[in-house]
């Protein structure tokens, strides 16, 4: 099919920019306990603020005072109190504007962007790169039936980042659109560039796409671009256990389909991804938990829910693959209980260029 039309996300695409090194810092505690606290911890640094009539408080920021206060504010407030404490950084001392209102946020928010900072130069300074994992056919481990895209990132000394990490710090510090489509785009060249036989899973957050007509433009131009088909191209949809809404979901893979992809539902078996969510998404695969397959064959419990959800994704045709398959005892377990696909270290570890599976129609487990 042909590629998208219209203008990308704005909000995807751009990266905020670097913290002010310098300045004001307004904060406004929700509960008085609060408040105290704070005002004990700013006498006890030594800087230098002011509290008004409203009570909110003006803290100059010393240069590069930003980073030991917010740092010193998450370990002082839980997590529902810096959620509930507004605050602005600013260049001025006095009362901010309404330019300066509109950009009020979580303190939550800010001692994520101060935490998050590498992530924002790691994104920058464009340090992403892929490995690729097979998926192989279950009666036929030899036979390569896709690879799956994984995203990580690269310190600046070469070390690299897990995915789960980077996501973790990019979704605190608000960066979490921003580092999904990086890692689309970043997936999706990597796989052009190796050429990679049969189908390529490339992970979507849903929590990053707030509306895929614009957030996923630049992804399907790219793949245009690449020349990769997108009959061969399966949007793996992540993290569904988070998503309030499930309409957005089916909005989600409707738009992918109308445009030729294939959508696979990943982590089936916790959160949204339970039985009801599946017959009403109809997937064109489902990947079984991980969780669910450590240790399955030793898990009576384990087994009787897995085999259930085997049985309703059978009922609707849809394909299934187990992933996290470690232990020859695992891969008997899904391979005697008819599972399609297989994907997991026992198969392959993830790399790049991507490994071929270890497992051949004649080393199957016994």
């Amino acid at each position: 099919m042909s590629g998208s039309h219209g203008r990308g996300c704005a909000d995807c695409e751009a990266l905020p920019e670097a913290l002010p090194d310098a300045g004001f810092l307004h904060l406004a505690a929700p509960l008085s306990r609060t408040g105290e606290r704070l005002r004990k911890l700013l006498r006890r640094s030594g800087l230098e603020f002011q509290e008004a009539e409203s009570g909110v408080m003006t803290v100059r920021l010393p240069p590069q005072g930003l980073e030991k206060l917010a740092l010193d504010l998450a370990g002082l407030l839980t997590a529902g109190e810096q959620l509930e404490c507004p605050c602005l950084l600013s260049a001025e001392r006095g009362c901010p504007g309404l330019a300066e209102l509109l950009r009020t946020q979580p303190l939550s928010r800010v001692v994520g962007r101060v935490r998050g900072e590498w992530v924002r130069q790691l994104l920058a300074e464009q340090r992403l790169v892929t490995h690729f994992q097979p998926i192989v056919e279950a009666r036929a481990p030899e036979r390569v039936f896709a690879h799956e895209c994984l995203v990580r990132g690269r310190e600046r000394n070469g070390a690299l980042v897990t995915p789960s990490e980077v996501q973790r710090a990019a979704r605190a510090a608000g960066l979490l659109s921003q580092f999904d489509r990086a890692a689309r785009i970043q997936a999706v060249r990597s796989a052009a560039r190796r050429d990679l036989p049969g189908q390529v899973f490339v992970n979507v957050n849903p929590n990053a796409v707030h509306d895929p007509a614009t957030c996923l433009r630049t992804t399907l131009d790219v793949a245009a671009e690449a020349g990769i088909d997108h009959e061969r191209m399966v949007f793996e949809i992540t993290e569904t256990e988070d998503v309030a809404d499930a309409t957005h979901l089916a909005k989600l893979l409707a738009f992918c389909r109308h445009h030729g992809f294939r959508v696979a539902l990943d982590d089936l078996g916790a959160g949204f991804s339970s039985v009801r969510l599946l017959r009403r998404l109809k997937p064109d695969f489902v990947k079984l938990d991980r969780e669910l397959i450590e240790g399955i064959d030793r898990d009576a419990f384990k087994a009787r829910f897995v085999e259930k959800l085997l049985d309703v994704a059978r009922s609707l045709a849809i394909p299934i693959i187990a992933e996290g398959v470690e232990t020859a005892q695992e891969w008997r377990w899904v391979e005697q209980h008819e599972v399609d696909y297989v994907q997991g270290f026992y198969v392959a570890a993830p790399d790049d260029p991507p490994r071929p599976p270890r497992r051949s129609s004649s080393q199957r487990p016994v």
